[in-house]
This record gives C-alpha cells, structure tokens and sequence, in this order.
C-alpha cells in the first residue's frame, strides 16, 4: 500500500543461473534499500525434467529489516514458456471501459430489484432490457414487467406508464406492452433496436447539449496495473446486425476477445494519440471527437481515468460497441485468459501453486 506511482512495476528483475548444481535464481526489487516501500524477493528453483520445467527450491522476501523465508513447505511446480502457445496465453490489461451512461430502452424494475436466475436478487440490480417486458417471465422481484392478473378477472392490473411527461392518463395496461402496436405517444411501449449500450443520443437543438451521440466511459480494472498508453487503443466495434444479441451490458458483454477479433473495425484510436479533444474519422466517414482524461495524472491508463467519445452522426451506433486493445499481447482487455503468467523475462516463469498469504504479478517488465 503504497502512493508510489510506479507501484506494481519492479525496478529490476533479473534471472541468473543455473549455477554449478543447477540452481536458478530470480531476483525481483521493488525501490531502493531505506525506502518506506523497499522490497526484494528471491526465488530458487531447480529443472526436474527434460521439459525445462523447475520445481521451487525456496521463496524469500525482504523489507531490509524483516525477512520472510519458505523453503520445502509443498512442492510448488513451476513452468518454462519461452513462446505464447496453445497451452500458456498471454494476458491482456486488465481494464475495460464501464460506460456511464446509456441509450438502450431499459425497463425499471423499481427498488425491490431484478431476479436472478438462481432465485436471488441481483445485487445493485434495477433495470432489464426492455425487450424482457410482458415476456410471460416475471424478471423483476415485484413482478411489474409482467401483466399479472392478481383478482382473476381475466384480466392484467398492471399498468404501464408511458415515458412521456407525468401524466397519468398515458398509463396503458401493461398487456398491451411489446404487442406489436403502438399505445403510447411516444411509443415507448414497444421495444426497437434504436440505442446503444455505450452512450446517450441528443437530437433537441433547442438545449445547450450538443446534437449527436456522446459515450463517457470510465476506465475500470479488477488490480492495480498502470499501462503505458502506448501500448493501448480504443476500438468501436460492428458486430453482426441480423443477430440481436443485445444484453443488459451491450452487444459485445458476453464476447470474448477471439470473438471480437473477427468484429469489423469502424475505427481504432491510439490512445497516445489523444491529445487534448483529438479528431478521428472511421470507415463510415464520421468524425468522432475524442478526449482523453489521465485521473491521477501518474501517466499511465489505470482505474479511474476516463475517455469520452462524441459524433455529430448518429447513424451506425446500435450494433456497435466500444473496447480497450491491448496491443502489447494482441487482444482485446476483460479476457484474461491466465493471470498468473508473468511475461518480462527472458524465459517466463508462472507459479503455478504459491503461498496464499503472498502473492505477486508482475505483467511487464519495463525494461
């Protein structure tokens, strides 16, 4: 815990060995002996097979007054990569971008909430897609997408409110809801593929908001990684419009990054390419206007800096989606296929089993 903005990047690691009686040494440090936030580990290991594959002989981590050292406790097995193959994946930042806004036709469950597959409430859950409304499956806790006839009457007591202004005699029984016709006056009733999961669309231009579509998406991670810019891209994405495959999350929330590999590209923007409120034109023609926004200033992409994208063109947005590409290991953020690798050295060790009260992942060495 540390304010250190290099924190998580070691400030030299080396691998030496093996030695006269085959022993390998890896030796990882964090800052300089006397620094609040020093720390150095060492690592031994020895080949226990032809397969270049080493067992760890012991593991030891120093502050420079306190040393911690584990030697023979349980065999910990240890794996030589030298190439990304079909057994050992690279991992990708672990970053995605979390929009704050969105365009899609929700339907408010209200308080109580959604429900869950499993029988339980959602944690933080209060929306469904509108296209779950009056589906003949009781989504939300107090089941109010569904016409429920309650006084078995024949007839549903649910009301639907129209998204127009508080006026009550737009309320329409919640039966009539995704049947096809339009019953309200904005037709609000009905689902349409008309939005994006990424982004708000403005066409008034009687308000002070500009017209056009505008994302601000917050950069979001599971670990503290800091990534160097250069080494990131923002993609919008085309997935295919004849499937409506549209979630709660977006088109692209259940596809992982080889999926959204043989996604068209509309536009790729380097992300140390931004400078200020850059300009980018994508295959469609449309200028996008992009800014970038560095949160903590440390200068590096983390958790809780953000990116904010605006076209004036509208057209093209519903089967699109937009993505971090990291391409230091060429795919997609959010598909972390092995968290453990950790890339940097001449030959890449991942423990595979280490002690549990311990644990470090070092993604890159800057070297």
């Amino acid at each position: 815990d540390s304010d250190n903005e290099d924190e998580g990047l070691p400030t030299e690691a080396t691998m030496e060995g093996p030695d006269v009686d085959g022993v390998t040494y890896v030796n990882i440090s964090y800052g300089g002996p006397g620094d609040t936030t020093y720390c150095y580990m060492e690592i031994t290991a020895m080949p226990h097979g032809p397969d270049g594959d080493m067992t760890m002989l012991s593991f030891m981590m120093s502050d420079g007054e306190t040393t911690m050292m584990m030697e023979n406790w349980f065999e910990v097995d240890l794996a030589m990569v030298e190439d990304n193959d079909d057994d050992w994946n690279w991992g990708a930042a672990d970053l995605i971008l979390w929009p704050t806004g969105s365009s899609l036709h929700m339907f408010d469950c209200g308080e109580q909430g959604v429900m869950g597959d499993d029988g339980e409430v959602e944690e933080g859950s209060q929306f469904i897609l509108f296209t779950r409304a009056n589906d003949d499956i009781a989504d939300c806790v107090d089941q109010s997408d569904e016409a429920i006839d309650s006084d078995g009457d024949g007839m549903s007591d649910t009301m639907f409110h129209c998204d127009t202004l508080d006026d009550p005699s737009d309320d329409i029984n919640m039966a009539l809801v995704n049947d096809g016709n339009d019953d309200c006056p904005n037709y609000s009733d009905e689902y349409s593929q008309d939005g994006a999961s990424y982004g708000t669309f403005n066409w008034d231009s009687m308000d002070d908001v500009a017209d056009g579509f505008t994302a601000g998406m917050i950069v979001y991670g599971f670990s503290d990684h800091d990534i160097t810019a250069s080494e990131l891209e923002i993609r919008i994405i085309e997935v295919d419009s004849t499937v409506d495959n549209i979630s709660e999350e977006g088109h692209c929330a259940n596809m992982d990054s080889a999926e959204k590999d043989i996604a068209s590209v509309l536009l790729t923007i380097p992300m140390d390419q931004i400078d200020g409120t850059t300009t980018f034109t994508d295959a469609n023609s449309k200028n996008w206007y992009v800014n970038y926004n560095d949160g903590d200033d440390n200068g590096y992409v983390n958790m809780g800096d953000s990116v904010t994208l605006y076209s004036p063109d509208t057209t093209y947005l519903y089967f699109t989606c937009a993505e971090i590409h990291d391409n230091y290991v060429d795919m997609y953020t959010g598909d972390t296929p092995n968290m453990m690798t950790l890339p940097g050295f001449t030959a890449v060790f991942s423990i595979v089993a280490l002690m549990g009260a311990f644990a470090v992942i070092c993604r890159r060495n800057e070297n």
